[in-house]
Order: C-alpha cells, then structure tokens, then sequence
C-alpha cells in the first residue's frame, strides 16, 4: 500500500510476477548507501504507524455510528 511504504520500499504489482521479479531484482541490487537510505526512511515511516493508534481510531468510527 502507497501510504504504508511511503518512500521507504520498492513498489510492485502483487498481480504480476515480472513486476515481483524486478522488485525483487531492485532490492537485491542496492548499493551499501542505498541500502543505508531505505532502512532510514522505513524508520521514519514505521513512527508514523502503531496498533494502539489503529485501535483508537477503529473505536471511534464505530462508537460514532
């Protein structure tokens, strides 16, 4: 999902094996630096995410219906 990886991945097509393949292909291929940059990136990304907060929200929508 875009707003789950944000520009910490590498995004492909589930439904299409080449797609995977080349995703797959991309990842394995990152240079130390680049490497170094995505897991700096997810870091930010995973902060922006937590089950407690998933929680809280999914309360609220149903104690508002």
């Amino acid at each position: 999902l875009l707003e789950v990886i944000g520009e910490a991945g590498i995004y492909i097509d589930p439904n299409n094996v080449y797609s995977l393949e080349a995703g797959l292909l991309k990842a394995l291929q990152l240079s130390v630096m680049e490497k170094e940059d995505v897991q700096k990136k997810a870091a930010v990304q995973l902060k922006k995410f937590s089950w407690k907060v998933a929680a809280k929200e999914t309360l609220e929508i149903f104690n508002s219906q």
